[in-house]
């Protein structure tokens, strides 16, 4: 995660699970937003866009990036 001068030292999800609080050594915290699951395999699928055009047998192992 980008964000932090320095380590991460301690992560928490916030109760409702759409958070994650992370702390650092810099003594700096954040709150980052957890995305939905469509959302993180539709990120996943654009980052893999060139090597799935380039590997055509990799995408049928990945129907979801169809």
């Amino acid at each position: 995660m980008e964000g932090h001068g320095d380590t991460i030292i301690r992560a928490s999800f916030s109760p409702d699970g759409k958070f994650i609080i992370t702390g650092s050594k810099d003594k700096t915290a954040r709150i980052w937003r957890v995305r939905e699951l469509d959302e993180l395999l539709a990120q996943g699928c654009l980052w893999l866009k060139d090597y799935l055009a380039t590997h055509p047998e990799a995408r049928e192992e990945l129907k979801f990036c169809q």
